[in-house]
């Protein structure tokens, strides 16, 4: 029989709070198969008499493992979506890390004439916010770098794990091939596992590597800047405090 073709499509409906899946191939739409039926299987096998006992344990691995893949199919879906709001609140903050760069470009040094109008008490408190702002604007700093130390191995990360999956597909694509009936229950755990690895690997090619990259690197630039913009201030603050009031 004719191979099926290697590249599938998974789509993925949330309809409630139950998950409905079907993976399109060549020999026609493959229903992926809910905990339900998988358990009812599970149970029908005991009473199976066509099957042998290594054929039954054979299965109740494979409907077990399909159990599982439901489950990971729930955690990558809710994993993209908790993707989705991170980049949404990224680009967000990166609106307001570059109007507060701005604003710190903005701000002008205290001149001497400035700093007699000012009390020691009130430049004492100003001194503390400024190294306040300095303290928090290092431990940003500091997430930033460790973000992109951790962002450096996710290339080869993706690499494996797409590659990894794309091998399990082929021998599935083959093991579906050999029984070509798209209601084989069998075909249809073999579909399961097929659109996990499919979502899995759009979340590691598509979503989270490349995005996160993005992230990554336009925050660590503004970050720097409005750290030397804080530190400035604390070193002039300094200095004129040491200049006229000592």
């Amino acid at each position: 029989m004719k191979r099926l073709f290697a590249s599938v499509f998974c789509a993925l409906l949330l309809q409630g709070s139950a998950l409905a899946t079907t993976l399109q191939t060549q020999i026609g739409d493959i229903s992926i198969p809910t905990a339900k039926e998988i358990n009812e299987q599970i149970d029908s096998l005991a009473s199976d008499a066509s099957l042998s006992d290594d054929d039954k344990k054979t299965l109740g691995t494979l409907y077990k493992t399909g159990l599982d893949t439901l489950d990971q199919i729930s955690d990558l879906t809710a994993q993209q979506k908790d993707l989705d709001k991170y980049l949404k609140d990224a680009n967000r903050k990166l609106l307001r890390l570059a109007t507060d760069y701005t604003n710190q470009q903005k701000i002008q040094a205290l001149t001497s004439d400035d700093i007699k109008n000012i009390s020691d008490s009130d430049l004492d408190a100003r001194l503390e916010k400024a190294q306040r702002d300095l303290v928090t604007a290092q431990i940003e700093l500091n997430n930033a770098s460790d973000a992109h130390n951790k962002v450096q191995t996710l290339p080869e990360k993706a690499q494996n794990t797409v590659t990894q999956n794309n091998d399990k597909i082929k021998d599935l694509l083959s093991a579906i091939d050999k029984n070509a009936n798209p209601d084989l229950f069998k075909n249809r755990i073999y579909a399961l596992l097929i659109c996990k690895a499919n979502l899995e690997n759009s979340l590691f090619k598509n979503k989270f590597f490349k995005s996160f990259l993005i992230v990554v690197f336009s925050t660590s630039p503004i970050f720097d800047s409005i750290y030397s913009a804080v530190r400035s201030e604390i070193n002039i603050n300094f200095c004129y405090k040491n200049a006229i009031f000592e």
